[in-house]
């Protein structure tokens, strides 16, 4: 693995108003949150909200992007509500964590995560 262009930086957490991990209610918001990263790593949730694995992986995924809130951009997407995009971004099992950079997927991550795998994905490259 190169040098890593998201480094943790939970020494310096972003301020209490400010929204860690943006919840996407259209494709069309993903696509501009992609759009919008300029260079930073994208790492996404696509979850249910009737699924345990997930329920337990949000706490792992929130401290994780609170972590690594000023270079990444952390993303959730509901697949219920959104079953389109999760389908065109070949989801079939939940949870699902996909990391992207410059809007082409560099990673990914099936089932539940432990967090050693989780911060390996905020940390693509």
């Amino acid at each position: 693995m190169g040098l890593s262009l998201c480094k943790g930086d939970s020494d310096d957490p972003p301020p209490n108003d400010a929204p860690v991990i943006q919840d996407i209610s259209s494709a069309e918001e993903f696509r501009a949150a992609l759009s919008a990263a300029q260079g930073k790593i994208v790492v996404v949730d696509f979850y249910a909200t009737w699924c345990g694995p997930c329920r337990t992986a949000a706490p792992i995924f929130q401290e994780i992007a609170n972590n690594f809130a000023k270079t990444c951009i952390a993303l959730k997407v509901d697949v219920d509500e959104l079953e389109a995009l999760a389908a065109e971004h070949g989801v079939t099992a939940m949870p699902t964590f996909h990391a992207y950079k410059d809007g082409v997927k560099v990673g990914e991550l099936v089932g539940a995560p432990t967090h050693e795998r989780l911060t390996k994905l905020f940390m693509s490259t």
